[in-house]
């Protein structure tokens, strides 16, 4: 059985302000839809290398520092679909929404 890992981020303001400086503000830049899903949500993105590779660059982060997030990365063929879905536990789109929702409020990309 998986011990219960507690929904929370383990970075310092420092820190968390570089990383929504660097690795998340690249892959926000890929983003083209959110939506909302009981357990997190679904991000699509641009179905190019670079937004894969911003994915992955986020995915290698906040494993870290979120150990309570599930990550699936999606992939189709060359061009016609890119999605990250980040889900986890009771609790998790509540403390994902902070960040993601206001993100998507600025760009159009929430659904």
């Amino acid at each position: 059985m998986v011990p219960d890992i507690p929904i929370a981020c383990s970075l310092s303001d420092p820190e968390l302000r570089e990383r929504e400086a660097t690795v998340l503000r690249t892959f926000a830049a890929h983003v083209r839809g959110l939506e909302a899903r009981p357990d997190g949500y679904l991000i699509e993105l641009e179905p190019t290398d670079e937004a894969i590779a911003a994915a992955t660059a986020v995915i290698v982060a906040e494993r870290l520092c979120c150990p309570f997030l599930r990550f699936d990365l999606t992939v189709d063929a060359p061009g016609k679909r890119a999605q990250l879905a980040l889900s986890g536990p009771p609790g998790t789109r509540e403390f994902l929404a902070t960040w993601l929702e206001p993100r998507a409020a600025r760009t159009g990309g929430a659904q």
